[in-house]
């Protein structure tokens, strides 16, 4: 199931589908490159080749949503992952965006298609963490609806996060 949709308000030739195993290697290379500039207490760990290959499987508890760049060669630009194996509670698992491409509205839009996703495989929650540094993330999920209590938690990798939730029963 591919799912095909259009961002138009900032960047009306960016499109989000699904990510098949075809497009690993593009996104190992979006997570590698937006990854950079960043500490390991930030970013936590980072998917490998072979778990995004895993991931990218019909049957995987995995949803893997890619931000293609149509204009340039249908270049993907974005990634995000979406864990939902603990239903009905699903997990935002993270966004990455080329560097050249932040500042366009792309992570909103894929914290957006994640929520969507949710709210068809019938999630009730939808729960992620941020680092409490990471004020664009911080702001996009603010805006697309998520809230906190102020609640710092500790990721699988011991980094400090704050955790964010979205009641997908309202």
């Amino acid at each position: 199931m591919v799912y095909n949709y259009m961002l138009t308000l900032e960047k009306p030739y960016i499109k989000y589908k699904q990510l098949t195993a075809a497009d690993v290697k593009g996104a190992i290379e979006v997570i590698n490159a937006s990854s950079l500039d960043l500490t390991k207490e930030v970013i936590g760990s980072v998917p490998t080749q072979k778990q995004l290959e895993e991931w990218a499987q019909k049957d995987s508890d995995m949803f893997l949503v890619g931000a293609f760049d149509d204009i340039n060669q249908n270049k993907l630009v974005g990634v995000g992952i979406l864990y939902e194996k603990e239903m009905p509670v699903v997990h935002l698992m993270g966004a990455f965006v080329l560097p050249e491409y932040r500042g366009m509205g792309i992570q909103k839009e894929l914290i957006q298609q994640r929520k969507q996703r949710a709210f068809k495989v019938g999630a009730h929650i939808l729960v992620t963490g941020v680092h409490p540094d990471r004020k664009a993330s911080i702001k996009n999920l603010e805006e697309t609806g998520f809230t906190t209590n102020g609640a710092l938690v500790k990721s699988r990798e011991g980094n400090i996060r704050l955790q964010y939730l979205l009641n997908l029963q309202k």
